[in-house]
């Protein structure tokens, strides 16, 4: 198996789509496609792990000849807005940035912006009302695809489950044994930091430390979200 992480290639179509495509951009996506699942081995399977800046160009990959296989990671509006906020300041505006790079691919893309920018005077009541815009663009982007989903909290719990899950959704034929050693090993492993340990219980105390502080923005913005995100 071949894993690629986050190529710069689809960020870089991503961000034409979004400016405005012309008629070379389908010629350009297909062939980027076509490079990245080449094979090193007859038998080896390609695994495009990009980052959610390219959901945008989802209608056109599925769409294609032959369409990718998709798995989509989804999480919770609360434990969303928990997990920007915990970022701090650069996660904070980088959720933001990804809703405006993703409304255009949606109808009422534009109006949420506006809404989510209006609901409130505060800095960081505005930042979640947006990183929440931007999940919700995503969610509406995976469509229907309820049977190839896996949801934060199952990775995070149970691990080797979510990741046979993901092998069957993949048709990689991993060996479950495999998989319950390698998520066994990469549980205590910070997976944006691989220096750096990770443990459930000091991010859920990360957690309760970010709801202690922003409990009521979070609360606002859940209330705005559900009235205006449908």
């Amino acid at each position: 198996m071949h894993v690629l992480k986050e190529p710069n290639v689809l960020v870089d179509l991503a961000n034409w789509q979004r400016g405005g495509a012309d008629s070379r951009f389908i010629p350009c996506l297909q062939l980027a496609t076509a490079c990245l699942r080449r094979r090193w081995s007859p038998d080896e399977v390609v695994v495009v792990k990009p980052t959610n800046w390219i959901n945008n160009l989802l209608p056109d990959l599925l769409a294609a000849s032959p369409a990718p296989q998709a798995v989509y990671l989804t999480m919770g509006r609360r434990a969303y807005a928990k997990a920007v906020l915990r970022g701090g300041r650069d996660r904070l505006a980088f959720a933001a940035r990804t809703a405006a790079h993703l409304a255009p691919s949606v109808p009422q893309g534009a109006g949420w912006l506006q809404s989510a920018i209006a609901d409130t005077a505060d800095p960081i009541g505005r930042a979640v009302n947006l990183a929440l815009t931007a999940l919700h663009i995503q969610l509406r982007l995976f469509g229907s695809a309820n049977d190839a989903t896996l949801d934060f909290d199952t990775v995070v719990a149970h691990p080797a489950e979510a990741a046979r899950h993901a092998s069957a959704l993949l048709h990689l034929r991993l060996d479950p044994d495999q998989i319950a050693t390698s998520a066994a090993a990469r549980t205590a492993t910070n997976a944006k930091q691989p220096d750096q340990a990770f443990s459930a219980s000091t991010r859920q105390s990360e957690n309760d430390e970010v709801e202690r502080h922003h409990a009521p923005t979070i609360d606002a913005a859940l209330a705005w979200a559900e009235r205006v995100l449908i």
